[in-house]
């Protein structure tokens, strides 16, 4: 039926690089790159603990990490951008031909990466590779890091109330371990060595018209909400610097999120009269374990809820802005059932919230 203002998920897909790691084996990498430091940020002890404490089990990357010790940002940057093009191409490609969908198809090309920076955008080399129409509208996204793919859904949805008829693919690629090895290893680096994981999620959306000519089956987007926490912006994101990106990450997220959580989910719900209580599924950002805690927590909902995430994050790390994709992807393909309502939500820098209310046909 067409729903005047909504738009619908048709496919998600994440695509994961070649080379997989647990944790013993990115400790061990962890420690050799830690050798060549004048002063070592932390002992072997301490590496095992934040490992352990990570929720992760396992990590994919797109470069053995044998290959990734000292070199130069010039050249992880190109690893970099070529890796994501080439990801991109696969990915989008694949849950097009999922959805046997030709891509001449395709009227909107939404990309998000924090890891490329480049003018042109990636999205050029992405439709050309693709074969994708010269004139397919682009939105090519500013980094949002882990808020990526979540906000990949919001602009699109955002888009299609105006374009009913269209469709849409949305592409977030984020590589982040091709640049470990460029700046000294701190023990932010180290975290993140316990968390993160490559990935490339993709995202196939209708407009109203077109997802009723195709009968989609996937969740309909009711609404979408992003905000910011005013005086956060230190607690994490990246600064690129004459040695490369710089990362930095601060103790106290997941408080943060914890805190803001109850507040824009609470706006979203309240605008369709709903409460926590109407939620059938939740799907959370894997960010880490204690920040999926520390959401839940906030939001007054058992854990449990969010099983699925922690399940991903297990499984694959935080990959991101792709992670959140994953989560949905593993969501959708769980027979929901029908009518259910889902809250789709993930936190970035800034710090930043980006959610959609779900409602499965």
């Amino acid at each position: 039926m067409y729903a005047p203002g909504q738009s619908q998920i048709l496919h998600a897909r994440v695509d994961l690089p070649p080379h997989q790691y647990d944790n013993a084996e990115a400790i061990a990498a962890v420690k050799r790159l830690i050798s060549a430091a004048e002063r070592p940020p932390c002992s072997d002890g301490l590496i095992r603990r934040i490992f352990t404490n990570s929720g992760v089990r396992t990590r994919h990357t797109s470069l053995p990490l044998e290959q990734l010790g000292r070199r130069s940002s010039t050249r992880a940057l190109a690893q970099q951008r070529q890796a994501v093009i080439e990801q991109s191409v696969a990915a989008i490609r694949g849950a097009l031909s999922e959805l046997a969908t030709p891509p001449d198809q395709v009227d909107l090309l939404a990309t998000t990466t924090y890891t490329t920076l480049s003018a042109p955008h990636v999205d050029v080399e992405i439709a050309t590779a693709l074969g994708l129409r010269t004139d397919v509208q682009r939105i090519g996204m500013p980094p949002a890091g882990c808020a990526g793919g979540a906000a990949l859904i919001g602009r699109i949805h955002d888009h299609m109330r105006g374009h009913p008829d269209h469709l849409a693919v949305g592409v977030v690629c984020d590589l982040p371990s091709i640049l470990l090895g460029t700046s000294p290893m701190t023990l932010t680096r180290v975290v993140e060595c316990s968390l993160f994981g490559d990935g490339c999620g993709v995202i196939v959306m209708a407009g109203a018209r077109r997802a009723a000519a195709v009968h989609g089956t996937g969740p309909r987007i009711l609404d979408t909400y992003s905000s910011f926490i005013p005086g956060t912006r230190h607690m994490v994101g990246w600064l690129v610097e004459e040695h490369g990106l710089r990362t930095f990450l601060e103790p106290g997220i997941g408080d943060a999120f914890e805190e803001a959580a109850p507040a824009a989910v609470g706006t979203l719900l309240a605008r369709h009269g709903l409460g926590t209580a109407d939620i059938g599924a939740w799907l959370c950002h894997p960010g880490s374990a204690k920040v999926l805690d520390h959401v839940a927590r906030g939001l007054a909902i058992d854990p449990d809820a969010f099983q699925v995430s922690y399940d991903a994050l297990a499984r694959t790390g935080n990959m991101v802005g792709a992670s959140i994709l994953h989560v949905l992807q593993r969501v959708d393909t769980a027979n929901v059932p029908r009518g259910t309502r889902g809250v789709l939500m993930a936190f970035g820098p800034g710090l930043s919230c980006e959610l959609s209310l779900l409602q499965w046909p």
